[in-house]
């Protein structure tokens, strides 16, 4: 989980590193539903989601990515999501 050391911010714990990507975090998909419905139903709706300075993508296995915009030019392969 990381937390801010500056404001103190805490951000959600269901959010997991990935391990080959510096500022990628995951998590499933029914995890996301009970922490923020609102966002994993719009997730569902477009796949793809840019909200906050981070891009969501929903993969084929039921995992949301949670990458920050400075890491999206890494060579994904995703079209460039919606703005919210």
């Amino acid at each position: 989980m990381r937390v801010c050391p500056k404001c103190g911010f805490a951000d959600m714990p269901i959010w997991r590193h990935k391990r080959h990507r510096m500022f990628t975090c995951y998590c499933r998909l029914d995890e996301l539903k009970e922490w923020d419905k609102e966002l994993a139903d719009l997730i569902e709706q477009k796949k793809d989601v840019k909200l906050l300075g981070y891009i969501y993508h929903l993969t084929k296995t039921g995992y949301v990515d949670r990458i920050h915009e400075t890491d999206s030019l890494n060579g994904q392969s995703w079209r460039e999501p919606e703005t919210v």
